[in-house]
């Protein structure tokens, strides 16, 4: 019969493969439903899925794997998908783990290249934030325009 703790550590990898299968799913229904609304639709329609997405990373108990399972899920999807959330993947930039900042940072670099304007006023208020010290972000200030900080 196995112990406690034996059927603890199941359960909990367990529900880790759930939480990356469950990334998977997301990544790829972002994916198709992109192609299928002309890469990326009406980004609100997206919404309630990136916010999941979001809410998986924002945990203080990230699991191993989910941020990786995202990271390499989210390539596939048009970038244009993420305006819905772009003041999120601002929050995300103080995050204590430099993977994931790392993520938002060239997330959010990457649809400034293609809407600069979805970053445009998400950017400026972060700016007054960080003027008045009400925010950190761990070495990671290089996707708000030099114009804005100052």
């Amino acid at each position: 019969m196995p112990h406690s703790s034996d059927s603890n550590l199941l359960e909990d990898h367990t529900k880790v493969h759930v939480i990356i299968e469950m990334v998977k799913a997301y990544c790829t229904h972002l994916q198709l439903a992109a192609q299928s609304s002309g890469q990326a639709g009406v980004p609100e329609d997206h919404m309630p899925i990136l916010l999941k997405l979001l809410q998986l990373l924002s945990g203080d108990s990230m699991a191993p794997g989910v941020f990786q399972a995202l990271s390499s899920g989210t390539r596939e999807i048009p970038v244009l998908v993420w305006r819905a959330v772009v003041p999120q993947l601002f929050a995300l930039l103080a995050h204590e783990d430099s993977g994931v900042w790392g993520w938002a940072h060239e997330l959010l670099q990457r649809l400034e290249q293609l809407d600069p304007a979805a970053v445009l006023y998400p950017a400026l208020v972060e700016s007054k934030r960080i003027s008045k010290g009400s925010s950190q972000y761990p070495g990671q200030l290089g996707i708000i325009p030099s114009f804005c900080l100052s």
